[in-house]
């Protein structure tokens, strides 16, 4: 029976077997765990080092929040200037305190013009089939308007952004009652700035569609 603890080996010189000593196996460690022995012949950081890293890690969590915080505010401003550019757009003006007091020195020369403007409500009277007439300010100046929404829908003290016709009187019982000036505006859409609700004249829906695109009408009168 075979010595499982022994081997032999033919010898030379007298033509037998010898047993001899057995072999030591070899059992390296990393031969059966190599993962496990690279991690433990790493180095192991030290104190300062752990430190470090955690000094640069807050550096660049640092960085990153302000870039975000950069990206973030410079998004927010480009959407204001392009919302603010897209309003001036729509509903632009063309009449203003200094502009109506060079239009009223010869207002006979701007009849039928059309003119835009905002202006603050003063007063508000009815007008023909229960139409608001109301007077509004602009700037230190006033004018009246004859309306095409209804008596609720103007509000005193409220601004509205009003495009219309410039037009002259002559024999008018509504302006002869409350307008003491020569010409008043046949207001052809208003908008509410508060609310921005948008009050339209039916047969003035293409003049409105054209200040709506950024454009001041152009209405012949003739």
């Amino acid at each position: 029976m075979k010595n499982r603890y022994s081997e032999t080996v033919p010898n030379g010189r007298f033509g037998v077997m010898a047993a001899v000593a057995p072999r030591k196996r070899q059992c390296k460690f990393e031969t059966l765990y190599p993962a496990a022995t690279a991690v433990e012949a790493a180095p192991t950081p030290s104190r300062w080092d752990v430190v470090r890293q955690q000094e640069k890690k807050q550096i660049t969590n640092i960085i990153d929040m302000k870039r975000a915080i950069v990206i973030i505010l410079m998004t927010v401003y480009c959407s204001g200037l392009f919302s603010c550019s897209s309003e001036k757009k729509a509903y632009p003006t063309n009449l203003d305190e200094q502009e109506l007091r060079i239009l009223e020195e010869n207002i006979n020369k701007y009849h039928g013009k059309v003119v835009a403007f905002d202006a603050v409500v003063l007063d508000v009277k009815e007008g023909f089939v229960e139409k608001p007439f109301y007077k509004v300010a602009i700037g230190k100046n006033y004018l009246w308007v004859g309306g095409h929404g209804g008596m609720e829908d103007i509000k005193i003290g409220v601004t509205y952004r009003i495009l219309g016709l410039l037009c002259l009187w002559t024999d008018d019982a509504i302006n002869k009652e409350y307008n003491d000036k020569e010409y008043f505006i046949l207001s052809f859409a208003e908008v509410n700035m508060d609310t921005k609700m948008i009050f339209v004249f039916p047969n003035a829906k293409a003049a409105y569609d054209e200040w709506e695109k950024g454009k001041i009408p152009y209405v012949p009168t003739e």
